[in-house]
């Protein structure tokens, strides 16, 4: 009977021990969260770092160069200095057309005859035309009278052409500018994953200059043709800064990441 009471005593105890795991495992089991893991899918490519906007400083008038300020792949701020030039020449010709204009215009006050009077104001107007002309040569944003100076916020300045001394003639090129105040990535996207990039994906942009430093952009365009490039289809692709510090320089490499 002893043994009969010990065995049942055993078995309860058994199958209240078991409850107990089986709850506590269900209970570990539905109380446990589940956890999605979303790992991101990005796009990745090579690119170089282009300025937008360059141009070629050219003169449309005779000038003597006096000096020159500037240096080869030198970046310039906004009304800096960077040549002086002597204009004798060509301020000689605005004042012997201005003095022509002038005479032209006395003669016309002692004409008589409505021949004469009329063939003298289409001198005068020739003469007008021709002055309009010379003076709007020197009208431009990157000549203060006899001084060529930076008409941009920022750039670089690069393929200078003339020395101290050089006689410049009408149409010469003088130097070239690329402006640094609106930089831009361009990267090439291989075909198989351009259905992957839209316009204004966020891209991380990496330069090879210095890894550890990280610039944000975004995609601004893709290419409607692709291209062959070392063998290899790809879909051009540009991506703007929106971060710049100014460390990141036309013609630097740079890796980009696109998110998806």
């Amino acid at each position: 009977m002893k043994k009969s009471i010990l065995t049942l005593v055993i078995l309860v105890s058994v199958a209240l021990l078991a409850a107990g795991c089986t709850g506590t495992t269900e209970a570990g089991t539905n109380g446990q969260e589940e956890v999605e893991v979303v790992q991101a899918q990005t796009v990745e490519a090579f690119g170089n770092v282009v300025a937008l906007a360059e141009k070629n400083i050219i003169v449309d008038f005779p000038a003597l160069v006096e000096e020159v300020h500037v240096r080869e792949g030198q970046q310039v701020e906004e009304e800096e200095t960077l040549i002086t030039l002597d204009l004798t020449e060509y301020n000689a010709q605005i004042e012997n057309k201005e003095r022509e204009l002038k005479i032209a215009r006395l003669e016309l006050d002692r004409t008589s005859g409505t021949t004469l009077r009329n063939m003298q104001r289409e001198r005068i107007a020739a003469l007008e035309l021709e002055l309009s002309l010379l003076e709007e040569k020197l009208a431009k944003s990157y000549l203060d009278e006899e001084t060529l100076i930076a008409d941009f916020k920022s750039g670089v300045i690069y393929d200078i052409v003339p020395r101290p001394g050089d006689m410049l003639a009408p149409g010469s090129k003088v130097f070239s500018v690329m402006e640094l105040d609106n930089l831009t990535v361009e990267a090439n996207i291989f075909e198989e994953f351009i259905k992957d990039v839209e316009i204004g994906a966020l891209v991380t942009i990496i330069p090879l200059a210095d890894r550890t430093q990280e610039y944000q952009g975004e995609v601004t365009a893709i290419s409607a043709k692709a291209i062959n490039k070392n063998g290899e289809t790809v879909v051009p692709v540009q991506i703007s800064i929106t971060d710049n510090d100014g460390f990141l320089k036309p013609n630097f490499n740079v890796d980009v990441i696109i998110e998806m």
